[in-house]
C-alpha cells in the first residue's frame, strides 16, 4: 500500500507539502498470475465438528447408516460449502488477488488491517482490478495513456516523485525513499505478524478457549445454584446440565484433533491436557450432581410437607378417592391370585400327565431293548446254520467226487481185464 499526495492540475509541477493523504491502490507483494490446482482442493481440519457429530451417531447406531441420515447430510453439505469456497478462492486469484498463507496478505485481510488502523481522508477503494494476462507496464484504459504520459512527463523535469500507481502502469523506474520504503515495509511486517497470530490459531487452541469458557460458565453457575433459591435452581441447573454436554461433546472434539495430529510433542501435550480437563469436568459434574439431588429432595419435601391450606372437604373427597383406589385394587389382587392358583392347578396336572407318558416312554425303551437282543441272538444262530450247510455241502461235494473216482477206475479195471 502507498499513500501519495493530492495531485491538483495547478499544482502538478511542483512539490507542494500536503494537507492529506489517499489510500490510492493495492498492489500485490508478488506479480507473479499464476494459479496452483491445489487451490480448488479443500482445506484439512474443516468440517470437523459435523464430522464428530457423524462419528458419535455411527458408534451410537453401531455403524447404521439409515439411522444417521441427518448428521451425513450435514457433513456432505459442509464438504461441498467448502469446496464452493476454495473454488471461490481460486477465481479471486485468478483476478489478482493474493492465497491466505502466513507470509502474504490477501485482500479481505488488507481490509481489516484498514478497519483496525483506520486513516484519514477518503474512503478505501479501488476502482479497477487488473487482470491477470494483462502486464503491469500497459495502461489500465488507452483513454488513460496520454494523460498519465503527460503528467510523468512533467514531474520527471522537476525530479519530482511520481506516484507509484503511476509507475506500474507505465512501467517506468524512478528513485525509491529509502526510509519511507523501510518503514512502510516494517510496519506492514509487524501487522502481517498479527494477523497471521489471529487468523492462523490452530483448532485445538481454539477447542480449548471454548473449554475454559465453558468450564467458567459451569462454575458460575454451581456456585450459583448453591446460593439461589429452589425455584432458580432448577433453571440454573437444567442450564448446567447443557452446559456438561457442550463440556462432553468438546472433549470428543478434542480427542479427534489429538488422534490427527502428527507432531508427537503437540500430541503428547494435548493428550495430558485432555485427562486434566477430564478430571476437572468430572469433579464439576460430582458438584453438579450433589446440587441435583438437594433439588429433588427440596421438591419430595414442598411435594410431601406442601404449605397449602387445609381443606376438610377437599381432605375428605381425597379419602374416599383413596378408599376406592384401595378397594378396586384389592379385588384386583384377589383375581390375580385366584389366576394364579388355576394356573398352577394346571401345571401340576400337566406334569402329572408328563410323568406318565414317561413311564410309558420308559416301558417302550425296554421292550425294544428286548426285542434287539432276540433278533442279535436269531442272527447268531442263523449264521451257525449257514455255516453248517456250508460244511455238509463241502462233505457231499468231496463224497460225490470220490465215489465217481471209484467208478471210474472200477470200469478201466474191467475193461483191461477183457
Amino acid at each position: 500500500m502507498l499513500y501519495t499526495p493530492i495531485l491538483l492540475k495547478r499544482y502538478s509541477c511542483r512539490a507542494v507539502l500536503p494537507k492529506q493523504w489517499y489510500f490510492k491502490e493495492l498492489l500485490p507483494m508478488t506479480l507473479g498470475n499464476k494459479v496452483s490446482a491445489k487451490s480448488e482442493h479443500v482445506r484439512e481440519k474443516v468440517c470437523l465438528h459435523e464430522l464428530s457429530l457423524l462419528l458419535a451417531c455411527l458408534k451410537k447406531a453401531e455403524f447404521d447408516n439409515q439411522q444417521c441420515t441427518a448428521e451425513v447430510k450435514n457433513f456432505n453439505e459442509c464438504f461441498v460449502r467448502e469446496r464452493q469456497s476454495m473454488k471461490q478462492l481460486k477465481e479471486a486469484v485468478k483476478e489478482g488477488l493474493l492465497i491466505p498463507n502466513a507470509q502474504r496478505l490477501t485482500f479481505a485481510q488488507v481490509n481489516k488491517l484498514l478497519a483496525q488502523w483506520p486513516h484519514p481522508g477518503a474512503k478505501v477503494t479501488r476502482s479497477r482490478v487488473r487482470p491477470p494476462w494483462m502486464s503491469y507496464a500497459d495502461p489500465m484504459a488507452s483513454h488513460k495513456t496520454f494523460r498519465i504520459k503527460q503528467k510523468l512527463a512533467k514531474c520527471m523535469r522537476v525530479n519530482r516523485p511520481v506516484p507509484q500507481w503511476y509507475r506500474m502502469k507505465t512501467g517506468n523506474r524512478i528513485r525509491y525513499n529509502a526510509k519511507r520504503r523501510h518503514w512502510r515495509r516494517t510496519k506492514l511486517k509487524l501487522l502481517t505478524r498479527k494477523l497471521a497470530y489471529e487468523t492462523n490459531m490452530s483448532l485445538a487452541e481454539q477447542l480449548e478457549v471454548q473449554y475454559g469458557n465453558l468450564t467458567a460458565s459451569l462454575t458460575a453457575n454451581i456456585a450459583k445454584a448453591q446460593r439461589s433459591s429452589s425455584d432458580e435452581r432448577r433453571a440454573i441447573v437444567s442450564n448446567a446440565e447443557q452446559q456438561v454436554r457442550d463440556i462432553d461433546d468438546l472433549l470428543e472434539q478434542i480427542e479427534l484433533v489429538v488422534h490427527d495430529e502428527k507432531d508427537e510433542l503437540e500430541r503428547k501435550r494435548l493428550t495430558t491436557t485432555i485427562a486434566s480437563f477430564k478430571a476437572d469436568a468430572r469433579k464439576l459434574e460430582n458438584e453438579l450432581s450433589k446440587i441435583r439431588r438437594e433439588v429433588h429432595d427440596s421438591m419430595d419435601r414442598m411435594d410431601l410437607l406442601g404449605d397449602e391450606d387445609f381443606d376438610p372437604e377437599s381432605q375428605h373427597s381425597q379419602l374416599i378417592s383413596n378408599t376406592e383406589r384401595l378397594e378396586k385394587s384389592n379385588r384386583q389382587l384377589y383375581d390375580a391370585y385366584d389366576v394364579s392358583l388355576s394356573t398352577i392347578d394346571i401345571g401340576a396336572q400337566t406334569l402329572r400327565d408328563l410323568e406318565s407318558q414317561r413311564h410309558v416312554i420308559k416301558k417302550a425303551r425296554n421292550r425294544v431293548r428286548e426285542t434287539n437282543e432276540d433278533i442279535y441272538q436269531s442272527s447268531r444262530s442263523l449264521t451257525t446254520m449257514l455255516n453248517r450247510l456250508m460244511r455238509d455241502r463241502v462233505a457231499v461235494v468231496a463224497v460225490s467226487a470220490l465215489f465217481l473216482v471209484v467208478v471210474c477206475l472200477l470200469i478201466y479195471w474191467t475193461v483191461r481185464k477183457a
